[in-house]
């Protein structure tokens, strides 16, 4: 059964849906799977907010992590920056797919100066550390 958000209406109870979205410049995005991950889609230029919660899919090492997806070519060189509250941000970004292989990593933010292919990114926004650390976060993708 999918939880519901109780809204009162002037003559009516009205049952919505609540799904988990996240904000992407003022507007609400949905995930979408990618090998079996919920991935969140990304643009260069976009500024995300999103928060990582016992909900989200969990590591080996008990932390969080939210999947954020791009398409990027070859050559492009690729800013990413992640702020929190409630823990130390870091971040991996992998080529392919959500598992596949890893481009670059560190806390807080990332560059690189040249992607090595056309393909799918997927940013792995996380805690740094072990253990499960939670918090609301922004996210931002940029090209240098």
């Amino acid at each position: 059964m999918k939880p519901f958000f109780l809204a009162l209406a002037t003559s009516a109870l009205l049952l919505l849906p609540i799904t988990a979205t996240f904000a992407q410049e003022g507007r609400h995005v949905a995930p979408v799977m990618a090998n079996g991950w919920p991935t969140y889609p990304a643009q260069y230029g976009g500024f995300y907010s999103g928060a990582l919660s016992t909900a989200d899919s969990q590591a080996q090492d008990g932390s969080r992590l939210q999947f954020w997806s791009f398409q990027g070519q070859a050559g492009d060189c690729v800013l990413v920056r992640m702020d929190a509250t409630g823990f130390q941000p870091y971040l991996q970004l992998v080529r392919g797919t959500p598992t596949g292989q890893r481009v670059a990593q560190g806390s807080a933010s990332l560059r690189v100066e040249r992607l090595p292919a056309n393909d799918s990114y997927y940013i792995k926004a996380t805690s740094d550390g072990s253990g499960e650390r939670l918090g609301q976060y922004t996210l931002s993708l940029d090209p240098c």
